[in-house]
């Protein structure tokens, strides 16, 4: 049990420091559907339509 608890902390740990922020972006193009393409610092990226991160820059 004490394994299965550890790996889930592991997880929610990678998951919340991987996290991309949305500021300071240099160009965001219009949704596509249900997609847009964002730049930051001449990497790109791709938001869904709440403004989350689906595709990494």
């Amino acid at each position: 049990m004490r394994s299965i608890k550890f790996s889930i902390i592991f997880v929610m740990l990678s998951v919340f420091a991987s996290a991309q922020t949305l500021e300071n972006l240099d160009n965001i193009a219009p949704f596509n559907e249900g997609l847009a393409a964002v730049q930051k610092n001449n990497q790109w990226g791709f938001i869904n339509t709440n403004g989350e991160l689906v595709i990494n820059f």
